[in-house]
């Protein structure tokens, strides 16, 4: 009788353990279907491992990260709220609630966040730099320069903060001085085909047009589909008197997108396209 009650509690023990109602199961089956895109059976298994155990900030992170991979932004913020609330100090969780604050249209909420991380953790030099782009966004320059310098101090060795500050020297006018910031971004990146054509934006600006062909031409050889080395350069044709060169990199770019394009040839050359 005692073999036969313990062979019973033995099969039970075996069956439940088989099924995927433990937190590690849950978990790992969750992850399985996160990693195959499947992510509303993701959510239902991480969120059966809340129900387990509410204090584990790694299976809120893992499902909000599925709230967002599906556009579900306010499920995905409930969640990041609801890691802070457990642990304020969590580093990033402030970062990641603050992007989507942003793309949410909540530049105010995501700006207070970044602030909370990098009070947190003053030097994640990412907080900094995403508040100081979205600053930039907004029109506060002098903050927004702030917070590329300080970016730049902690980290100098990412091309991207050199480049926004390149972009925002432009929006001051500034083009001698975005020209040293796109230099610094294109040695940082050789490949970065964005710096190469706001940079030769930049030297068309100040007169120099040799410079600024060869970095529209830099760029497009980079990027063969990148619209805006080819309206850049078709712009620069046509101030060269260059119009047969101009009309074919005009109407690349309408192929590509750039409405822009259009504009300028049917009121400069008469010409509709497409």
């Amino acid at each position: 009788m005692k073999t036969k009650v313990f062979v019973i509690i033995m099969l039970v023990l075996i069956i439940v353990s088989c099924r995927p109602n433990n937190e590690k199961s849950l978990i790992e089956n969750g992850n399985i279907y996160k990693n195959k895109g499947q992510y509303e059976l993701a959510i239902k298994m991480f969120t059966l491992a809340i129900e387990i155990d509410p204090k584990n900030v790694e299976i809120y992170l893992l499902r909000a990260n599925c709230y967002d991979s599906i556009r579900k932004y306010d499920l995905a913020i409930v969640d990041y709220t609801s890691i802070l609330r457990i642990n304020p100090k969590i580093q990033n969780v402030f970062s990641y609630r603050a992007y989507v604050f942003n793309k949410l249209s909540k530049s105010d909420l995501a700006i207070a966040d970044y602030t909370s991380e990098i009070k947190n953790y003053p030097n994640e030099y990412i907080a900094v730099y995403n508040r100081g782009y979205i600053y930039y966004l907004k029109g506060n320059f002098d903050l927004a320069l702030k917070d590329f310098d300080r970016s730049i101090k902690i980290n100098p060795n990412d091309f991207l903060v050199y480049r926004s500050r390149g972009d925002l020297y432009i929006s001051l006018k500034n083009e001698k001085q975005a020209i040293l910031e796109y230099t610094h971004a294109i040695k940082l990146k050789p490949d970065d085909y964005i710096s190469f054509n706001f940079r030769g934006v930049c030297y068309r600006y100040v007169g120099n047009n040799n410079l600024a062909l060869s970095d529209f031409n830099s760029s497009i050889r980079i990027n063969p589909n990148y619209e805006g080395g080819y309206i850049n350069r078709g712009v620069l044709y046509e101030v060269l008197g260059k119009k047969e060169l101009a009309i074919i990199n005009l109407k690349k770019s309408v192929d590509l997108g750039v409405k822009v394009g259009s504009n300028i040839l049917k009121e400069d050359y008469n010409i509709v396209y497409p």
